[in-house]
């Protein structure tokens, strides 16, 4: 039988991941203008690459059979600074005439008057 390794949860989580390694490749410059990559190692560990525009990552991530990329991110610098406008909502016309929700008395019956709280019921 096979050994099986460990997988990460890559859900989101309230405990914080713990990086056996964070190697920053470019630190001459702000962490908003990093790619993040972040790898599952075959063992249990994980470690973050952080790297500028100029480097390429892929070189530096030394995958091993079983390593895992579980993401990469790309700079905050490139993100924008807020969100985009939505699209605005189509006009829809309704297909019937029927009005929603239907009423209660099937058509062409009169509606007994009732007084309140008596509840509304097609019985009289």
């Amino acid at each position: 039988m096979p050994k099986t390794l460990p997988m990460p949860e890559l859900a989101p989580s309230v405990t914080p991941r713990v990086y056996t390694n964070i190697f920053d490749l470019s630190p001459e410059i702000p962490l908003r203008d990093k790619w993040e990559t972040v790898v599952f190692r075959c063992h249990g560990t994980f470690d973050k690459f952080l790297g500028g525009p100029g480097i390429d990552v892929d070189q530096f991530l030394n995958l091993m059979p079983g390593d895992v990329i579980i993401n990469s991110i790309p700079p905050a610098s490139l993100m924008g600074h807020k969100p985009p406008t939505p699209p605005g909502w189509p006009n829809i016309t309704p297909a019937t005439s029927m009005p929603y929700p239907p009423p209660i008395t099937p058509p062409g019956v009169t509606p007994t008057p009732f007084s309140y709280p008596a509840p509304a019921t097609l019985a009289p």
